[in-house]
């Protein structure tokens, strides 16, 4: 026997227990064979993994940032190219120090090309009226001045 019925705009359907199908049977999903693994781990993946180990204990290797900071570790394990065996520690160590670097660098380059240079207006002495003080502006050398004329260039 079945009826229906309505609470809190929910729908309730209730079955007599004579109306369940069969017993369940019991079964497994897959033999226990097919469970083991039929060969170990691969030469080639045994091999680089102990280069990485090798790599990781001269300090020659690069800290893999996935493997401590994401939920779910790395997702790439044995097939990443970056350190599993590092510390957490090293793994912030080696990020600080990328991020110094690439700062040095770019202030390096900067330096070198002699960008933004500083350049000082000076007031006018002429007239007190409109005179305003030097301001600093950047401007970048080898740019053209303001009151030279524009090269025309044909092509």
């Amino acid at each position: 026997m079945q009826y229906i019925q309505v609470k809190n705009t929910f729908i309730h359907i209730h079955v007599a227990s004579d109306e369940v199908e069969g017993d369940l049977r019991r079964s497994s999903s897959s033999p226990a064979i097919l469970q083991t693994p039929w060969m170990g781990t691969s030469p080639v993946k045994s091999c680089l993994l102990k280069e990485k180990l090798l790599a990781h204990r001269l300090g020659k290797c690069k800290p893999c940032g996935h493997f401590y900071f994401k939920v779910g570790g790395c997702r790439q394990g044995d097939d990443c190219e970056f350190c599993h065996f590092c510390s957490l520690d090293d793994v912030t160590d080696w990020k600080r120090s990328g991020k110094r670097q690439a700062k040095s660098q770019a202030k390096a380059v900067k330096r070198a090309a002699g960008y933004m240079a500083p350049f000082q207006y000076q007031s006018r002495s002429d007239s007190s009226r409109f005179s305003r003080p030097s301001i600093p502006t950047w401007h970048c050398p080898g740019a053209i001045p303001r009151s030279a004329p524009l090269p025309w260039v044909c092509l």
